[in-house]
Parts: C-alpha cells; structure tokens; sequence
C-alpha cells in the first residue's frame, strides 16, 4: 500500500484526484454526523454534543484538504463513480431500525470508518516530504483521527462494561463487513463489479436477523444493479489518465508496445488493468467453474 501512495504523491494530477475523494468523504462524513447529531439530541444530549463536535472537526478537515488542493492546481469537484461514504450509508442505513438510533450500532458504525480514515491518512502522510504544507495539514488531520478512533474505542468499552457487551460485538461485526463491503466496492470497476457487488451485499445480509435477510438483499439489488456508478469510475479513471503527463507517457509507451506485438510489461499501467481485468474475470467464472 506504501508505493501506491508513493505513485500517488509523485503525480500531482493522482495526487488531487485522491485528495478529492477524501474532500467528499469529510465533507459528507460530517454532514451524516451533524444530521446524527440532531436526532439524539434529546435522547443523549452527551453523545450529542461529542457528535456535534465531531462533525465541526470533519468540517474543518474538509477545509484543510480543500487548501492542500488548490495547491495542488484545482478545487473540490463531485467525484465519479461510487464513493466509499455513501456506499457506507446506504448499506449502513438499510441494515438498522429506522424508528429509533440505536447508540450502540451508531458508534460501532463510526468507530470502524474512522479506522479507515486513520489507516489512510498515516499511509499518506508517510509519503509525504516533512517540509511541504500537505504533510503538515494532512498530518494534523490524521491526529485528530486518530483521537476519533480513541474517542469511539473508549465509548464502546464503557458500553462493555455497563453489561452490553454482547450488542457492542454484534455491532461491531456487522459494521466491519458493511464498512469493507463500502471500501470494496468503491474501488471496484473492473469486468463483473456489480456482481462482486452483490456478493458483499449478501454477507452484509448474513449479518442480520434471518427474517431480515431477504428484504435486504432485495432493497440492496435494485441500487447495486444500476451499472452507471461503475461507468462514471471507469471515466474518471480515463479523465485522470488524459490529465497526467506521467500517466499520459505510460499509456503511450504501453501502446507502442502493442502495436509492436511486444508483451506489456507487468508494472506497466495498462499491464496492471489487464491483470486486473483477468483477475476480475477469473473470479467472476471460478464459482461455476467449481460448481461443474
């Protein structure tokens, strides 16, 4: 993961094209947060205050990205394609009870994406050079999720011990499928995504009650069926190639390759999309392969 995000900071154009997904993330993260803390207010005017405070951060993390890319040659833009934040909410959001906020998933849910969010940004920042204002800020908004993850850790172990446990687990489990089912699935776009997508959504199921399971596969399908979030990803992907010198040079190389009849190189970037490709398509075809 570390040369991914070496890549990734020595190409300015990958460079913005990452800070604006967390841009989104941050930025609706927070609003989702805001919005939570409304509806708790008067039920745990505590957690509610703790929750307003952690939007205001998320707020003010947005703000700090937002700097690092204006630096960087452009502001904040809508991403394409399926963005881990709202991949998250809605496979979160179908599997609790929509008549009441339950305290315990709420936090076992936001514990687990800020866990998230800390692991990237400690990657990111260790490729960063010290000196450059993007380490400086990016740095200081890892910190500050790091004291999220301490907060949401301290909360549920205080929830442990006052005889919940076995809810706090439960949430727990089933939050960290949803949340790697959202992070999955907001990286997927190559050849059968939608059903990879489907496969996520149905462990997602088995963490439910039983008479639940089968209402929420078939709510999830009529979202994940929809192919026009993994064709908006696959156009963002070939807009950030179109846009970066480097990527540019790459791509030209890998096709004069070809038309050489030469083999593409296995660290190339058309060479990595091919073996994705086929590992995406030999995963797709294996389970029948194996049913035979």
């Amino acid at each position: 993961m570390r040369q991914v995000f070496e890549r990734i900071v020595a190409d300015p154009d990958l460079h913005w094209a990452t800070m604006n997904l967390y841009y989104y993330s941050e930025y609706h993260g927070a609003e989702g947060i805001a919005a939570l803390a409304r509806q708790v207010e008067a039920t745990n005017p505590q957690l509610a205050e703790a929750l307003v405070h952690h939007a205001d951060d998320e707020f003010r993390h947005a703000a700090m990205i937002a700097d690092i890319m204006t630096d960087l040659g452009d502001v904040p833009r809508p991403p394409l394609g399926i963005k881990y934040v709202d991949e998250f909410a809605a496979l979160a959001t179908a599997s609790t009870d929509p008549d009441r906020i339950d305290e315990v998933e709420l936090l076992a849910a936001l514990n687990v994406t800020e866990k998230r969010g800390l692991f990237s940004f400690a990657l990111h920042v260790s490729t960063l050079p010290r000196e450059s204002k993007a380490f400086k800020l990016l740095n200081q908004v890892k910190n500050e999720e790091a004291g999220h993850v301490r907060w949401g850790n301290q909360y549920l172990a205080e929830l442990k011990a006052n005889g919940r446990e076995a809810e706090v687990r439960r949430a727990q489990a089933k939050f960290e499928v949803i949340e790697k089912a959202a992070y999955e699935t907001s990286l997927d776009i190559m050849p059968g995504a939608p059903i990879r997508r489907m496969r996520r959504i149905v462990e997602v199921a088995r963490q439910l009650p039983a008479e639940r399971q089968i209402p929420y596969v078939v709510e999830q399908f009529f979202r994940a069926a929809d192919p026009r979030p993994v064709f908006g990803a696959r156009w963002q992907l070939v807009e950030t190639i179109l846009s970066s010198a480097r990527l540019r040079e790459q791509v030209s190389a890998d096709v004069q390759r070809i038309l050489a009849g030469q083999p593409l190189a296995s660290d190339s970037l058309l060479g990595r999309l091919v073996a994705d490709a086929r590992r995406a398509v030999e995963s797709l075809w294996r389970p029948q392969a194996q049913a035979a």
